[in-house]
């Protein structure tokens, strides 16, 4: 099959691409391109998912240091990794070949990338002379890794109407706009701008305890939906 740009849109399109495309704004936008680009690369679905890992890796490792031009590359390998990670189902899709070896390891980094850059983004901030600040830190790490739990299993059992959702009313674009400015996206965003302009410690503070809260009520709710109406992973 010849790969052109309007074949890889056609092939790599997703059943749920409205909603997909809505929660993930950005990304969809640039997704296909780089898709094209890793095609004509004869790279497979799973050395793309390989990317996508060390381009988080590379984000935390800059994340790490502290001036603005880390703080740059690092926001910037950030949204990339958002992007590649579009990018090794849609290579998956064009392709006609799944593995669940595939969904198993991009479950899996996204379960390790996405606390590590909840800790790494903000541990330059923190004073670690201030117990409260580092246990703070520390619970807001482990609310993301519940909230990850939850996340797989709603996702998969509660939203099957998923285009449905997606309809764009007063109160989807509410939710969406909500979802996303608590989700991880919002938070890197935030604190990247906390470390740019030097806000205040309460600020932070702030921050770091609301998202802690939102992530494990989040996470809470979700698996309580799935208790309720008995739809477990495993039978």
């Amino acid at each position: 099959m010849k790969i052109t740009l309007n074949k890889v849109k056609e092939c790599s399109k997703r059943e749920d691409k409205i909603l997909n495309d809505r929660n993930h704004w950005f990304s969809s936008i640039f997704s296909t391109y780089l898709t094209y680009i890793f095609l004509k690369l004869k790279l497979s679905a799973n050395q793309v998912t390989l990317l996508f890992l060390t381009t988080g890796i590379f984000s935390i490792i800059f994340y790490y240091q502290d001036t603005i031009w880390t703080l740059i590359i690092a926001y910037t390998l950030f949204r990339l990794h958002i992007i590649i990670d579009m990018c090794d189902g849609e290579v998956a899709r064009f392709n006609n070949k799944f593995s669940e070896n595939g969904k198993y390891w991009d479950s899996l980094i996204h379960s390790t990338l996405n606390p590590l850059f909840y800790f790494f983004s903000t541990y330059p901030l923190i004073d670690l002379n201030s117990h409260s600040k580092l246990i703070s830190l520390t619970f807001l790490t482990f609310s993301v890794s519940f909230l990850l739990f939850s996340k797989y299993n709603f996702q998969g059992k509660i939203l099957k109407n998923k285009n449905e959702v997606a309809k764009r009313s007063l109160k989807g674009w509410l939710f969406f706009i909500i979802s996303e400015l608590i989700s991880i996206e919002g938070y890197i965003l935030c604190i990247s701008i906390l470390r740019v302009f030097e806000f205040q410690n309460f600020i932070l503070m702030t921050l770091i305890i609301s998202f802690t809260c939102i992530n494990f009520i989040s996470g809470f709710i979700k698996i309580v939906m799935i208790s309720k109406r008995k739809i477990f992973p495993y039978k």
